[in-house]
């Protein structure tokens, strides 16, 4: 008899597979623009062009109807995202390189715990 003491949490429906600057793979689809992941959502675009240009309007939107720790992986390099906006944002944000934003998601995710993720490859 087999007793299994932890469910099995490693399926996602947001599984990402590979990271590499400008490009991200999830579930075997390659995405070259910035997105917006939730697990249990739909897959986002995030209408961004650089981590300089994200908007106090863009920082609401992700926070909007949530309470959700928001991640925001701001590419290859840690870009710092203007305090002044974040201060003014519902929720708390953190930001990292989408290499370790990635990560962090995926684990917070499988722990099914409640994480958004935006990512600029």
């Amino acid at each position: 008899m087999q007793t299994q003491l932890v469910p099995d949490l490693t399926i996602l429906k947001h599984h990402i597979q590979h990271y590499r600057p400008g490009e991200i793979t999830i579930n075997q689809k390659r995405y070259t623009q910035p997105i917006i992941l939730k697990e249990l959502e739909p897959l986002k675009l995030w209408n961004i062009t650089s981590i300089e240009a994200v908007s106090l309007e863009d920082l609401n939107a992700l926070t909007a109807n949530t309470e959700d720790l928001i991640i925001i992986g701001t590419g290859q390099m840690h870009q710092h995202i203007d305090l002044s906006k974040l201060a003014q944002c519902k929720n708390p944000i953190e930001s990292m390189q989408t290499r370790a934003a990635c990560q962090t998601y995926t684990i917070l995710a499988q722990e099914q715990r409640p994480v958004l993720v935006a990512l600029i490859p």
